[in-house]
């Protein structure tokens, strides 16, 4: 994997924050708008920095998604091979009690 899964988890939560965050401001009754960082800004610029901020949230939850997809899968398919395995085997041993 080229980048850390749990970095991204932690991004998308952050950034998650921010959004919620971005989406007052742009209810917000007055124009223009106090950022937390201190500096002005009109609605419709919080508009488009929302929308910008959630194509990067929808890009960050396919990577996240994928992440989890690449670790899960192989893992329960191996858990399945192995369960089988052992099923196959038993059924081939002759069984001592007769």
């Amino acid at each position: 994997m080229d980048e850390r899964p749990d970095q991204q988890l932690k991004q998308y939560l952050t950034a998650r924050r921010a959004i919620e965050r971005a989406e007052a401001l742009a209810n917000a009754p007055s124009d223009p708008v106090t950022l937390p960082s201190g500096e002005m800004s009109t609605r419709a610029e919080v508009a488009s920095d929302l929308t910008l901020m959630r194509e990067r949230q929808a890009a960050r939850v396919i990577r996240v998604t994928g992440y989890a997809q690449s670790v899960l899968i192989p893992s329960l398919l191996l858990l399945a091979l192995g369960i089988m395995l052992g099923w196959a085997i038993r059924g081939f041993r002759k069984d001592n009690a007769t």
